[in-house]
């Protein structure tokens, strides 16, 4: 188990998406996104195989593959439609659960509602 300097848990994140044709136009890209949306950082670009794999360091988060108009490394933040997105284990738990310790989150900035 890798730990930053911080203390925090650095989670090793694999999107792979199957059965599924490459775009015409543009590039498939993978980020990661707190529940609330206030933190993204990008994983990078999907490659040949539709693969992409990157670090996270936050407990609960969001998987995010939009189509962008191109590579850009640089990129901050999303600007192209978001295609697909997952989240990490511990948030699907949450989502599952829903009850006792974990009622008073938010359901809802996981995808669910009530």
């Amino acid at each position: 188990m890798a730990i930053t300097p911080d203390g925090s848990y650095e989670y090793l994140v694999h999107v792979s998406l199957e059965r599924m044709k490459t775009p015409p136009e543009g590039q498939l890209v993978a980020w990661v996104t707190t529940t609330e949306i206030d933190r993204v950082e990008r994983i990078g670009s999907l490659d040949e195989n539709l693969k992409a794999s990157g670090r996270v360091t936050w407990n609960k988060f969001l998987v995010v593959i939009t189509l962008e108009p191109d590579n850009n490394p640089e990129q901050l933040m999303w600007s192209g439609p978001i295609v697909f997105r997952g989240m990490s284990r511990s948030g699907m738990m949450h989502t599952m659960v829903g009850h006792g310790a974990l009622q008073q989150e938010n359901c809802t900035a996981y995808g669910y509602v009530n």
